[in-house]
């Protein structure tokens, strides 16, 4: 390149920044514009959104609440052989010892997110339904 043709293209440098800028202010203008239309949108379709999430939050509370009757009679296994056998005892050949009932339940309840987890899901709450279980076979096995 020759000199003459370097000092013409910086003389235009200030003319095309100054172009640059002004496409710069039109694009964010536009920007704005198109925005102003989506903000009514957002509002309705997080309106609506909302509400669906809601109802499944309701119906996801009401299944994990479904649950907890067998979740009860899981914890009251426990409950009848602690009140029975005791913690340590002989385990006849060719008998199968449950699982221990309340850990699992209660990791299972746990791992729920509190958004979903359902009160008849809460630790109290099952150990009632479980006492209310327990508590007739227990007395029944000990003759009481």
């Amino acid at each position: 390149m020759t000199d003459a043709t370097i000092a013409e293209l910086e003389g235009k440098i200030p003319t095309l920044l100054a172009a640059m800028e002004m496409q710069r202010r039109r694009i964010a203008d536009v920007e704005r514009a198109a925005i102003k239309p989506l903000t009514p949108l957002a509002a309705a379709v997080l309106d609506l959104t909302t509400q669906i999430q809601n109802e499944a939050v309701g119906e996801v509370e009401v299944a994990l609440a479904a649950l907890a009757p067998a979740f009860a009679k899981l914890i009251a296994v426990d409950q009848i052989q602690a009140a029975t056998l005791g913690k340590d005892f002989p385990v006849p050949a060719g008998s199968v010892v449950p699982f221990k009932g309340f850990m699992v339940v209660q990791g299972t309840a746990k791992g729920i997110h509190e958004r979903f987890r359902p009160a008849e899901l809460e630790d109290r709450a099952l150990l009632v339904a479980a006492d209310a279980i327990s508590a007739p076979i227990i007395s029944q096995i000990k003759g009481k």
